[in-house]
Protein backbone atom coordinates (compact mmCIF):
# COMPACT_ATOMS: atom_id res chain seq x y z
CA UNK A 1 0.00 0.00 0.00
CA UNK A 2 0.94 3.49 -0.61
CA UNK A 3 0.31 6.34 1.81
CA UNK A 4 -1.18 4.88 4.27
CA UNK A 5 -1.38 6.81 7.63
CA UNK A 6 -0.66 4.94 11.08
CA UNK A 7 -2.54 6.47 14.55
CA UNK A 8 -3.79 5.62 17.69
CA UNK A 9 -7.27 4.37 17.94
CA UNK A 10 -8.31 3.25 21.38
CA UNK A 11 -5.04 2.55 22.60
CA UNK A 12 -4.06 0.53 19.52
CA UNK A 13 -2.03 1.32 15.92
CA UNK A 14 -4.36 1.08 13.33
CA UNK A 15 -3.71 2.08 9.66
CA UNK A 16 -5.82 4.70 7.46
CA UNK A 17 -6.32 5.34 4.26
CA UNK A 18 -7.70 8.14 2.36
CA UNK A 19 -9.65 7.71 -0.85
CA UNK A 20 -7.53 10.07 -2.82
CA UNK A 21 -4.00 8.77 -1.69
CA UNK A 22 -4.41 5.44 -0.94
CA UNK A 23 -2.91 2.95 -3.88
CA UNK A 24 -2.60 -0.88 -4.11
CA UNK A 25 -1.41 -3.62 -5.31
CA UNK A 26 -0.83 -7.47 -4.17
CA UNK A 27 1.63 -9.89 -4.70
CA UNK A 28 1.42 -13.41 -5.19
CA UNK A 29 4.55 -15.43 -4.12
CA UNK A 30 3.71 -18.38 -5.76
CA UNK A 31 4.08 -16.95 -9.22
CA UNK A 32 6.14 -14.09 -8.12
CA UNK A 33 3.79 -11.39 -9.98
CA UNK A 34 1.39 -8.37 -9.27
CA UNK A 35 -2.15 -8.44 -9.16
CA UNK A 36 -5.10 -6.33 -8.23
CA UNK A 37 -7.73 -8.97 -7.35
CA UNK A 38 -10.18 -11.21 -9.27
CA UNK A 39 -11.37 -9.36 -12.65
CA UNK A 40 -14.16 -6.78 -11.91
CA UNK A 41 -16.09 -3.90 -13.13
CA UNK A 42 -14.42 -1.02 -10.65
CA UNK A 43 -13.12 2.05 -13.74
CA UNK A 44 -9.34 1.93 -13.36
CA UNK A 45 -8.85 5.51 -12.60
CA UNK A 46 -11.32 8.13 -12.35
CA UNK A 47 -11.32 12.05 -11.74
CA UNK A 48 -11.48 13.48 -8.48
CA UNK A 49 -13.11 16.28 -7.05
CA UNK A 50 -17.00 17.97 -7.92
CA UNK A 51 -18.47 15.41 -11.07
CA UNK A 52 -15.10 14.06 -11.76
CA UNK A 53 -13.33 17.19 -12.77
CA UNK A 54 -10.25 17.35 -10.67
CA UNK A 55 -7.21 15.21 -11.37
CA UNK A 56 -6.92 11.72 -12.25
CA UNK A 57 -6.85 9.43 -9.61
CA UNK A 58 -6.15 5.31 -9.86
CA UNK A 59 -6.11 3.42 -6.51
CA UNK A 60 -4.21 0.88 -8.29
CA UNK A 61 -0.89 0.73 -7.58
CA UNK A 62 1.79 -0.08 -10.64
CA UNK A 63 4.71 -0.97 -9.08
CA UNK A 64 8.27 -0.68 -10.80
CA UNK A 65 11.32 -2.89 -10.68
CA UNK A 66 12.86 -2.67 -7.31
CA UNK A 67 9.26 -2.85 -6.10
CA UNK A 68 8.61 -5.90 -7.22
CA UNK A 69 12.21 -6.96 -6.15
CA UNK A 70 11.73 -6.00 -2.78
CA UNK A 71 8.67 -8.49 -2.93
CA UNK A 72 10.05 -11.09 -3.92
CA UNK A 73 13.14 -10.85 -1.42
CA UNK A 74 9.95 -10.17 1.18
CA UNK A 75 9.03 -13.44 0.13
CA UNK A 76 11.76 -15.64 0.28
CA UNK A 77 12.51 -14.20 3.80
CA UNK A 78 9.36 -15.56 5.30
CA UNK A 79 9.22 -18.63 3.44
CA UNK A 80 12.77 -18.92 5.13
CA UNK A 81 10.91 -18.75 8.23
CA UNK A 82 7.96 -20.44 7.56
CA UNK A 83 10.01 -23.83 6.39
CA UNK A 84 12.46 -23.80 9.71
CA UNK A 85 11.20 -26.32 12.59
CA UNK A 86 9.73 -23.44 14.91
CA UNK A 87 12.31 -24.07 17.80
CA UNK A 88 15.18 -23.38 15.35
CA UNK A 89 13.44 -20.29 14.43
CA UNK A 90 15.60 -17.10 15.68
CA UNK A 91 14.90 -13.45 15.34
CA UNK A 92 16.63 -11.84 12.55
CA UNK A 93 16.81 -8.39 10.82
CA UNK A 94 13.94 -7.19 8.84
CA UNK A 95 14.43 -6.35 4.88
CA UNK A 96 15.30 -3.10 4.49
CA UNK A 97 14.05 -1.49 1.46
CA UNK A 98 16.49 1.24 -0.02
CA UNK A 99 14.88 4.29 -1.50
CA UNK A 100 17.43 5.46 -4.77
CA UNK A 101 15.27 7.81 -5.99
CA UNK A 102 16.43 11.71 -4.97
CA UNK A 103 14.25 14.95 -5.43
CA UNK A 104 15.17 16.14 -8.92
CA UNK A 105 14.33 19.16 -10.89
CA UNK A 106 11.17 18.64 -12.94
CA UNK A 107 8.87 20.67 -15.30
CA UNK A 108 5.14 20.99 -13.89
CA UNK A 109 4.01 18.55 -16.96
CA UNK A 110 6.70 15.64 -15.49
CA UNK A 111 4.73 16.41 -11.76
CA UNK A 112 2.84 14.68 -9.69
CA UNK A 113 1.32 13.84 -6.35
CA UNK A 114 2.45 9.82 -6.99
CA UNK A 115 6.09 10.74 -8.55
CA UNK A 116 9.01 9.66 -6.52
CA UNK A 117 10.15 10.64 -4.46
CA UNK A 118 6.65 11.05 -2.99
CA UNK A 119 5.69 14.45 -5.28
CA UNK A 120 9.07 16.27 -4.33
CA UNK A 121 10.48 18.40 -6.97
CA UNK A 122 12.49 21.11 -7.80
CA UNK A 123 11.68 23.28 -10.74
CA UNK A 124 12.00 26.87 -12.21
CA UNK A 125 9.05 29.14 -13.03
CA UNK A 126 7.77 32.48 -13.65
CA UNK A 127 5.15 34.04 -11.09
CA UNK A 128 2.11 35.55 -12.65
CA UNK A 129 0.35 36.16 -9.39
CA UNK A 130 0.61 36.33 -5.48
CA UNK A 131 -2.12 36.17 -3.58
CA UNK A 132 -2.05 36.56 0.47
CA UNK A 133 -4.49 35.15 2.90
CA UNK A 134 -3.73 35.05 6.82
CA UNK A 135 -0.76 33.04 7.05
CA UNK A 136 -0.05 31.34 3.72
CA UNK A 137 0.48 32.92 0.51
CA UNK A 138 -1.08 31.18 -2.71
CA UNK A 139 1.56 31.88 -5.89
CA UNK A 140 0.53 31.25 -9.65
CA UNK A 141 3.37 30.54 -11.39
CA UNK A 142 4.47 28.82 -15.25
CA UNK A 143 6.98 26.64 -16.52
CA UNK A 144 5.46 26.72 -20.16
CA UNK A 145 4.73 23.47 -19.57
CA UNK A 146 1.32 21.69 -19.23
CA UNK A 147 0.64 19.42 -16.59
CA UNK A 148 -2.40 16.62 -18.26
CA UNK A 149 -3.88 16.35 -14.55
CA UNK A 150 -4.28 20.45 -13.59
CA UNK A 151 -7.20 22.59 -14.77
CA UNK A 152 -5.36 25.38 -14.63
CA UNK A 153 -6.56 28.87 -13.68
CA UNK A 154 -8.58 31.96 -15.18
CA UNK A 155 -7.44 35.31 -14.38
CA UNK A 156 -7.81 38.56 -15.98
CA UNK A 157 -3.90 38.88 -14.93
CA UNK A 158 -2.52 36.45 -17.78
CA UNK A 159 -4.17 35.33 -21.20
CA UNK A 160 -6.95 33.28 -21.25
CA UNK A 161 -4.40 30.68 -23.42
CA UNK A 162 -1.87 30.37 -20.69
CA UNK A 163 -4.43 29.33 -18.34
CA UNK A 164 -3.49 25.94 -18.14
CA UNK A 165 0.03 26.15 -17.86
CA UNK A 166 -0.55 28.08 -14.68
CA UNK A 167 -0.24 25.78 -11.31
CA UNK A 168 -1.40 27.43 -8.13
CA UNK A 169 1.37 26.89 -5.15
CA UNK A 170 0.18 27.27 -1.46
CA UNK A 171 3.70 28.62 0.27
CA UNK A 172 3.66 28.30 4.07
CA UNK A 173 5.90 28.48 7.37
CA UNK A 174 9.60 30.48 5.71
CA UNK A 175 8.60 30.04 1.83
CA UNK A 176 5.05 32.44 2.63
CA UNK A 177 7.49 35.19 4.15
CA UNK A 178 9.60 34.87 0.19
CA UNK A 179 6.54 34.80 -1.35
CA UNK A 180 5.18 38.16 0.23
CA UNK A 181 8.38 39.69 -1.63
CA UNK A 182 7.86 38.36 -5.27
CA UNK A 183 5.94 39.89 -8.03
CA UNK A 184 4.08 38.93 -11.22
CA UNK A 185 7.32 38.73 -14.27
CA UNK A 186 9.85 36.86 -11.66
CA UNK A 187 12.05 34.38 -12.05
CA UNK A 188 12.47 31.62 -9.32
CA UNK A 189 13.90 28.45 -8.02
CA UNK A 190 11.89 26.14 -6.36
CA UNK A 191 13.40 23.54 -4.02
CA UNK A 192 11.71 20.98 -2.20
CA UNK A 193 8.02 21.80 -3.35
CA UNK A 194 5.61 18.93 -3.47
CA UNK A 195 2.89 18.55 -5.73
CA UNK A 196 -0.32 16.98 -3.79
CA UNK A 197 -4.04 16.82 -4.43
CA UNK A 198 -6.06 20.13 -2.37
CA UNK A 199 -9.86 19.35 -0.67
CA UNK A 200 -10.94 20.28 -4.42
CA UNK A 201 -10.00 17.25 -5.84
CA UNK A 202 -7.23 19.70 -8.24
CA UNK A 203 -3.82 19.47 -8.31
CA UNK A 204 -1.22 22.26 -6.32
CA UNK A 205 2.18 22.45 -5.38
CA UNK A 206 3.35 23.23 -1.59
CA UNK A 207 6.50 25.12 -0.60
CA UNK A 208 7.21 25.22 3.29
CA UNK A 209 11.49 25.75 3.48
CA UNK A 210 12.89 29.24 2.65
CA UNK A 211 15.29 27.23 -0.70
CA UNK A 212 13.91 29.82 -3.37
CA UNK A 213 16.27 31.86 -5.41
CA UNK A 214 15.12 34.88 -7.37
CA UNK A 215 16.59 34.77 -10.78
CA UNK A 216 17.22 37.51 -13.46
CA UNK A 217 17.21 36.77 -17.30
CA UNK A 218 20.84 36.87 -17.30
CA UNK A 219 21.24 34.16 -15.01
CA UNK A 220 20.11 31.87 -18.42
CA UNK A 221 23.73 31.57 -18.67
CA UNK A 222 24.83 29.42 -16.30
CA UNK A 223 21.15 28.38 -15.25
CA UNK A 224 20.45 25.59 -17.89
CA UNK A 225 16.62 25.44 -16.87
CA UNK A 226 15.81 29.19 -16.66
CA UNK A 227 17.62 29.17 -20.28
CA UNK A 228 14.84 26.44 -21.31
CA UNK A 229 12.30 28.11 -19.61
CA UNK A 230 13.23 31.70 -21.39
CA UNK A 231 12.74 29.58 -24.67
CA UNK A 232 9.79 27.83 -23.84
CA UNK A 233 8.05 31.18 -22.91
CA UNK A 234 9.55 33.30 -26.09
CA UNK A 235 7.72 29.92 -28.24
CA UNK A 236 4.47 30.21 -26.51
CA UNK A 237 4.88 33.71 -27.26
CA UNK A 238 5.54 33.27 -31.17
CA UNK A 239 2.46 31.50 -31.13
CA UNK A 240 -0.12 34.11 -30.39
CA UNK A 241 -1.27 35.21 -33.50
CA UNK A 242 -2.99 38.10 -32.17
CA UNK A 243 -3.69 40.11 -28.74
CA UNK A 244 -6.65 38.69 -26.58
CA UNK A 245 -9.96 40.42 -27.85
CA UNK A 246 -11.44 43.23 -25.54
CA UNK A 247 -13.65 42.32 -23.16
CA UNK A 248 -16.94 43.18 -23.82
CA UNK A 249 -20.46 42.90 -22.50
CA UNK A 250 -22.48 39.85 -23.69
CA UNK A 251 -25.63 37.68 -22.88
CA UNK A 252 -25.15 34.49 -21.20
CA UNK A 253 -26.21 32.69 -24.09
CA UNK A 254 -23.08 34.33 -26.62
CA UNK A 255 -20.45 33.62 -23.67
CA UNK A 256 -17.69 30.90 -24.62
CA UNK A 257 -16.04 28.63 -22.64
CA UNK A 258 -12.49 29.89 -21.26
CA UNK A 259 -13.23 33.51 -22.19
CA UNK A 260 -13.54 36.74 -20.38
CA UNK A 261 -17.10 38.75 -20.64
CA UNK A 262 -18.90 41.33 -18.91
CA UNK A 263 -22.60 40.84 -18.35
CA UNK A 264 -25.83 42.55 -16.35
CA UNK A 265 -28.07 40.28 -14.72
CA UNK A 266 -30.45 39.58 -11.88
CA UNK A 267 -29.40 37.95 -9.04
CA UNK A 268 -32.19 34.94 -8.10
CA UNK A 269 -30.09 33.08 -5.47
CA UNK A 270 -26.63 32.93 -3.53
CA UNK A 271 -25.71 29.57 -1.81
CA UNK A 272 -23.19 30.97 0.23
CA UNK A 273 -20.74 33.48 0.89
CA UNK A 274 -17.19 33.70 -1.10
CA UNK A 275 -14.30 35.76 -1.99
CA UNK A 276 -12.58 35.96 -5.09
CA UNK A 277 -8.85 36.63 -5.09
CA UNK A 278 -8.60 37.87 -8.49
Amino acid sequence: MIQPKVEIYQGAFVGKGYHDRLRWAAFCPSIGEIHHGPANHVPIQEGLGASGLGATFSPFFQPDAPEIAYCIALSDWWRGITERPRDSVTPQQPIQRHHSMHRVHRLISETGPFVPPDGYFDCTVEVLKVYTNSTVHTMYATDYTRNNDMSGAQSNSWSSSLSEYVLQFEMWDDAAQIAGEMRPGEYYSIKNARMKINSAGQLEGKVVQDKIVKLDESDAATSIHLKALLERKKNWEAKETSLEPEISYQLIEDVKEGKFFHCTVEVCFIPFAHVNPF
